[in-house]
């Protein structure tokens, strides 16, 4: 995938969670500078979330593979300090994974299903942002 379709493919994924975030009564703020390593922060009832969004359509032996990094060249992981949880978009499928930071256990790819028949299942579509496995 060239650039530019990777950043629209990114920038859908961001809007999409943002629609569906408001719908659950959260507020959003969003970073103006283009350093943040998150996308947004959520907030509700006194709580502030660091949210990074990642997609992807890439599927092989029915897991579609996730890459949770930043950098075009080098990839480097994300910090606890970074962000507190990852939203991940199977476009194809329409499905939400919403991993907390730990869970990831410093992978830079991550291997989910559309039916939550993975590893990290327990996060699939899990908008109460809990933290348990």
């Amino acid at each position: 995938m060239n650039n530019s379709m990777a950043y629209r493919q990114g920038m859908v994924a961001e809007y999409a969670f943002m629609s569906k975030i408001m719908s659950k009564g959260f507020d959003i703020l969003t970073p103006v500078s283009p350093d943040a390593k998150y996308d947004t922060i959520l907030y509700k009832n006194g709580r502030y979330i660091k949210i990074q969004v990642k997609s992807t359509t890439l599927i092989a032996n029915s897991k579609y593979s996730a890459g949770i990094a930043y950098g075009t060249k080098t990839k480097d992981q994300y910090s606890s300090d970074d962000v507190d949880f990852f939203a991940i978009y199977l476009i194809p499928e329409e499905v939400w994974y919403i991993i907390p930071h730990y869970a990831t256990n410093n992978r830079k790819r991550l291997k989910l299903s559309a039916d939550g028949s993975c590893k990290l299942g327990s996060f699939r579509e899990n908008w109460e942002f809990n933290e348990a496995i």
